[in-house]
Formats: structure tokens, C-alpha cells, sequence
């Protein structure tokens, strides 16, 4: 009788494939990772600072001017449709629109145009799935002034835009 112990063939141990596995396993995890930041985009990164500061002083003056001619929307939503009720200190005579702007996509934003029937108020029928966070804003076509709200939606309370 011998003593000679008799190996195994190295694929059938343990240590060879354990070693085989971290750069094979890191080779994996990185072309996901590659093909992930390949196909999605940074919405929520900005190129021109310049133009957002430029921008932000407008919407300062839009929120001014909704200021002093005192206009605040209430919102109500039911049934995907969505009724807005608006009072100022003057009567508006230009077509609404509201953005909704989710609070981290950019695909998710929309636009509607408000359609006003007999009482004064003002609707439109909603064709978006509106759960989440979003800003809302209300303005007029010639974009004169706005009001806006961080709300989440949906929500059984009105919403309540304005100053």
C-alpha cells in the first residue's frame, strides 16, 4: 500500500474557480455599470449657470407681477381632470396653461392648456399619471406673470397657488 494521496484535477477544487470569479465578477459589474451610464441621461444637470441665473431673476419678476395684480389659482383634482379656480384684483382676459415639472424627471413633465367654461373656472382633462412630487405653475400665454407650488400629488385636499 502506497501513501501517495491522490489530488484532485485543479477544476474540481475550490481556490482555483474562488480566483476566477473576483475579475470575471468585476468585468460583469463594469460593462453593466458602462451600459447603464451609456444609455441614461443627467436631466438634472445644467450646462449654462449664466442663462438658469438669468432665468431664475424673470420668474422673480413673473412672481412679482402675479403679486400685485393678487392672482391665486385653487386646484382640484378628480376624476383625471383637473378645475382650476382663479381670483385677482382684475379680470384675466389671456388663456391659461399649467406645467406640471416632476420633481426629478424630466421626461415626466407636461403642459396643459385650460379650457374655461360658463361660471369662469377654468379645466382640462388630465392623460398623465400624475403621482409623485411635482411644480405646478400657472400662467397666461404671454407668460406676463406666475404662480407655482411644490405639492404631491395625488391629493384629495385642493391645491392652493398664489399669493
Amino acid at each position: 500500500m502506497s501513501n501517495v494521496k491522490q489530488e484532485k484535477p485543479w477544476y474540481k477544487q475550490f481556490w482555483p474557480w474562488f480566483v476566477i470569479a473576483i475579475p470575471f465578477t468585476s468585468v460583469i459589474t463594469g460593462t453593466s455599470l458602462l451600459i447603464i451610464a451609456s444609455n441614461t441621461t443627467d436631466s438634472m444637470v445644467v450646462d449654462d449657470y449664466y442663462k438658469d441665473g438669468l432665468a431664475i431673476n424673470e420668474s422673480l419678476a413673473k412672481k412679482n407681477k402675479a403679486k400685485e395684480l393678487g392672482v391665486s389659482a385653487t386646484l382640484s383634482f378628480d376624476n383625471q381632470r383637473v378645475t382650476v379656480e382663479i381670483s385677482a384684483n382684475s379680470e384675466i382676459q389671456d388663456s391659461l396653461f399649467l406645467d406640471f415639472q416632476h420633481a426629478t424627471l424630466e421626461t415626466k413633465d407636461f403642459t396643459m392648456a385650460l379650457k374655461q367654461d360658463a361660471s369662469g373656472k377654468y379645466y382640462s382633462e388630465l392623460n398623465h399619471d400624475i403621482s409623485g412630487k411635482w411644480f405646478i405653475n400657472l400662467h397666461p400665454y404671454q407668460k406676463q406673470w406666475e404662480v407655482e407650488k411644490k405639492v404631491t400629488l395625488p391629493s384629495s385636499q385642493e391645491v392652493i397657488l398664489g399669493y
